[in-house]
């Protein structure tokens, strides 16, 4: 298991309960930002590898569980979400043009380019909620560089994917 004090690496911008989870768990949050070049994100390996002395015993336990147990039940999944997150990139290009769904390899969750619109992600997540009921989450509760992206969950059923997406339309075309 873990040790109190013991550093826990996360790749930010991620989600902030990750950050209260560590902390509250009496350990300490080591970030290794994400880079991002304008279309999406990418790894700093030098930074990874200098803050990875060395992997968490338990963390190897939960990789091989999934390696050598969940092979099919992974693949449907990861079909499933691909889908939903190239419906959804459609989607956004065709209908919401003025924001950018960021590219990604391996998330559910899709980070949206905001900036062409607001710089302020908090604000911008309250209006949407105001004015269209869509609750998604403000890109700077996920660290350093989250400011004026937002985030949406793409594993979920494919209306309720429309739905949002639908309401994020709304919400930006009532921006000037």
């Amino acid at each position: 298991m873990f040790l109190y004090n013991e550093n826990i690496l996360i790749q930010t911008p991620v989600y902030h309960i990750f950050f209260h989870s560590v902390i509250n768990n009496g350990r300490n949050s080591l970030q290794s930002p994400l880079v991002y070049d304008g279309e999406e994100y990418h790894m700093d390996f030098e930074d990874l590898e200098r803050k990875l002395a060395e992997p968490n015993a338990f963390a190897i336990d939960g990789v091989i569980a999934a390696f050598t147990k969940g092979e099919r039940w992974l693949d449907e999944l990861r079909r499933y979400i691909s889908d939903n997150k190239r419906f959804a990139v459609e989607y956004i290009e065709k209908y919401i043009p003025r924001v950018k769904a960021v590219s990604s390899q391996a998330t559910y969750l899709m980070w949206i380019d905001c900036r062409k619109i607001t710089e302020n992600s908090v604000r911008f997540c309250k209006f949407l909620r105001e004015s269209t009921g869509l609750y998604i989450s403000e890109g700077s509760q996920y660290g350093q560089g989250g400011e004026g992206f937002v985030r949406i969950n793409v594993a979920c059923p494919r209306e309720r994917l429309r739905d949002g997406l639908e309401r994020l339309q709304r919400g930006v075309e009532m921006i000037n």
